[in-house]
């Protein structure tokens, strides 16, 4: 075998090397319209604060809802840095659970991003949300307002699908920051009466 016939050779496995990967980028649709990769979790994405420019002492209200029955939670923060419970009943909560949680979710931040185009919202259960967060905050002489709604977990099931109300990209949220939020719907942090204060009471 001289020279020139492996050359030819060599040509000949470099084109149908070529021809294999221009096959497989094709087939990459796997024919039912959702884009496999579209719903992966990029690493190379930097993370994104999804509220930017406000500290704890501006947070004024903190709302958390059900979707499923439309049951919600609601707490205020007053002068003092005190957080009361206003929903469904008014009573006062434990400032320190709940500065705790708002922080949270004052410093929430996207794991990933995904494109607002890549799939319809039912891929990532956002058609039809679980839940709805809002934080109200005060920026200036006016209050801003944050609202999440939040679909299905991902396949890893450590994280959450969610969007951003005035933003249609879809983000992943860590299971921890969402779990911690949607809790307080069943295990508010309202203080226990002690013996003292039920007999004062």
């Amino acid at each position: 075998m001289n020279w020139r016939t492996v050359g030819i050779l060599f040509v000949m496995v470099v084109l149908l090397g070529a021809v294999v990967y221009l096959m497989s980028q094709e087939e990459g649709d796997d024919g039912t319209g959702v884009d496999p990769d579209a719903t992966a979790i990029p690493s190379a994405i930097p993370q994104e604060n999804l509220v930017q420019d406000v500290t704890i002492v501006d947070v004024q209200r903190l709302e958390v809802t059900r979707l499923e029955d439309d049951f919600q939670v609601a707490f205020t923060q007053d002068e003092n840095s005190g957080w009361f419970q206003v929903v469904p009943t008014e009573t006062m909560v434990i400032s320190a659970t709940m500065n705790s949680n708002v922080t949270r979710i004052v410093n929430m931040t996207s794991q990933s991003t995904l494109s607002a185009d890549a799939n319809p919202l039912s891929v990532y259960g956002l058609d039809n949300p679980q839940y709805e967060i809002v934080l109200v905050a005060r920026r200036g002489d006016n209050n801003v307002r944050f609202t999440f709604t939040i679909g299905n977990q991902t396949p890893t099931g450590d994280r959450y699908y969610a969007q951003k109300q005035g933003d249609p990209r879809i983000h992943v949220l860590l299971s921890s920051t969402v779990d911690s939020l949607t809790a307080l719907l069943d295990e508010r942090p309202i203080p226990t009466p002690t013996p003292e204060t039920a007999e004062t009471g």
